[in-house]
């Protein structure tokens, strides 16, 4: 019985889930799509990964905390540092990346407004 492509990619995926190695890069189907893995940015905020908004075309299918892996779900959250084993199709228009950053960034901007406003009210005060 032939096996199909897509079986042979979740057998990898499962593979890699439960190695310890930490460098993994694959490419599967015919460089249609990529597994990889980054760690996520040391600032980024706490997040459930149903809150994250993820991309078309990207699928995080592990996290690596410490000595643990996680198959995630989405109540689970990400964490500065974690280990993401991710899979993502070449049509995705945004690097996992990029769109981890973009996260710090923006919530990085959020805490300096609530910051202004918070010295305004004290200022308001005063007066």
């Amino acid at each position: 019985m032939p096996v199909s492509s897509q079986f042979n990619a979740v057998l990898n995926v499962s593979k890699l889930i439960s190695e310890d190695s930490v460098d993994v890069f694959t490419t599967i189907e015919k460089g249609k799509a990529d597994i990889t893995e980054i760690i996520v940015p040391e600032n980024f905020p706490t997040t459930r990964l149903m809150d994250l908004k993820l991309p078309d075309g990207v699928v995080i299918a592990a996290v690596r905390r410490g000595s643990h892996t996680i198959v995630p779900c989405g109540v689970d959250k990400i964490q500065a540092n974690d280990i993401l084993r991710v899979f993502l199709t070449s049509a995705s228009s945004v690097t996992i990346t990029d769109f981890l950053n973009d996260i710090v960034k923006k919530e990085t901007e959020k805490q300096e407004q609530i910051a202004i406003a918070e010295q305004e009210k004290q200022e308001d005060k005063k007066d």
